[in-house]
């Protein structure tokens, strides 16, 4: 049985995790310059890892759970129980307002609550970095109690992703950095913003972004590292062909993806693209 993921990630790929490893091989050391919610990470289970994200909630929750899976447990139960409640909605909303000021473990456990509980599963943060996303009213179809937040987060769940985590280094750096930092026996996986799309709101992901992410792996490769990146390679028929010049000289697999949008499960078919350093595992 698969266990809960530990971040709700719009934009995660735990879907494609399968496709992504049987193409990418075997490695023993992974390194996500561009973690979100890690889905590949926890799926491989290397014995040594490196998790890295500009954004802070990634690596806050990650390192939360590494270091103190208890004490994230017991705000997780404590937060939980704000939702069994007639007034879970207003409760919702002052957790909403307090993640901002909460730190460690605290801000960890609100911030799985909040991605649970909010509308449609979203992680969104305005420009002043504060939550944003509305009360998930469908998540409690008939009573507040209905929903098992508990059962989906026991003490059990957050101790089997500290062991994951345990030789783990977990940082807030630029991508580039990270890469320059990774050695020849480390794999690197990086999923990006996608160029061509980013599901409505501003991204500040740019060609020169990609470019610069193409340089600091070239430099990998030329240690003799390896890597795969995450694209989309095209977006309801139309060819993404920028994104695929811009990494032209690689080796490219694509899988047609059905990407859910909004609440009311429409989807659009599209194409995902894996560019990798070396020729697609099964055929090597």
């Amino acid at each position: 049985m698969r266990r809960q993921v530990l971040i709700r990630y719009l934009g995660g790929k735990t879907r494609l995790v399968p496709w992504i490893l049987e193409n990418v091989g075997s490695f023993e050391k992974l390194v996500e310059p561009f973690c979100g919610g890690a889905a590949l990470f926890f799926e491989s289970k290397p014995k040594w890892g490196w998790l890295n994200d500009i954004a802070d909630w990634p690596t806050t929750v990650f390192t939360a759970v590494r270091d103190d899976p208890m004490a994230v447990y017991k705000h997780v139960r404590e937060y939980s129980d704000h939702f069994f409640h007639e007034d879970a909605e207003r409760r919702y909303y002052d957790l909403r307002n307090e993640y901002q000021s909460l730190v460690g473990a605290e801000r960890a456990a609100s911030h799985i609550v909040l991605s649970v509980t909010g509308f449609n599963g979203l992680t969104r943060f305005d420009k002043n970095g504060k939550w944003n996303v509305a009360f998930g009213k469908r998540f409690f179809p008939e009573s507040v109690r209905s929903y098992p937040l508990i059962r989906l987060y026991d003490y059990e769940h957050f101790k089997y992703y500290s062991e994951i985590l345990k030789n783990t280094s977990i940082t807030n750096l630029d991508f580039e950095e990270v890469i320059d930092g990774c050695g020849r026996d480390q794999f690197v996986y990086c999923d990006p913003p996608y160029l061509e799309y980013n599901g409505g709101y501003v991204s500040k992901w740019t060609k020169d972004d990609v470019v610069r992410l193409r340089s600091a792996l070239e430099r990998f490769l030329s240690r003799g590292g390896k890597f795969a990146v995450s694209e989309m390679g095209s977006r309801d028929g139309k060819d993404h062909t920028r994104v695929k010049d811009l990494w032209s000289g690689f080796h490219m697999v694509e899988k047609p993806y059905s990407y859910q949008v909004g609440v009311n499960k429409s989807k659009t078919l599209d194409t995902e693209l894996l560019v990798l350093s070396h020729p697609p595992s099964h055929t090597a």
